[in-house]
């Protein structure tokens, strides 16, 4: 359901077809790992891949965040979504590895797989709810 205070704006395709981009470098990226232990080029590559792509994800998702004005609480239904979706990739992980064979453990609060970008959206959504009546140049 749409809210009464939001303003129809037309859509910028250029920043979906560089969130695509990014996206499909993750995935070409994540699957490059598998192979850094035996070649020198696909280890160059996900080093350049990580480098840079997880910054511009996060930006670019920051550029559409809504500002909290006066008054506005956090969605607190995105940030539950955005926890619990992280902690049942980070089972889903768990599970698909075990069954694979790999003698891992369940680490509910370590890990550097795909479900970092979750708790990461939580990081930054509750600090800029707690610091809104914060001057942005105090910040900065």
């Amino acid at each position: 359901m749409r809210r009464l205070n939001e303003v129809d704006r037309p859509r910028i395709f250029k920043f979906d077809t560089v969130k695509l981009l990014v996206i499909t470098l993750v995935v070409v990226g994540s699957f490059s790992e598998e192979f850094t232990d035996r070649s020198d080029m696909f280890r160059s590559w996900v080093i350049f891949v990580n480098s840079f792509t997880a910054p511009l994800y996060i930006f670019l998702s920051g550029l559409f965040h809504k500002e909290f004005q006066k008054g506005q609480k956090p969605d607190l239904h995105k940030i539950s979504y955005y926890l619990i979706l992280g902690y049942l990739l980070k089972l889903a992980i768990f599970l698909l590895r075990r069954w694979n064979g790999e003698d891992v453990g369940l680490d509910m609060f370590g890990g550097a797989t795909i479900e970092w970008y979750f708790f990461v959206i939580v990081m930054f959504t509750v600090p800029l709810y707690l610091l809104r009546n914060v001057h942005r140049y105090i910040i900065l």
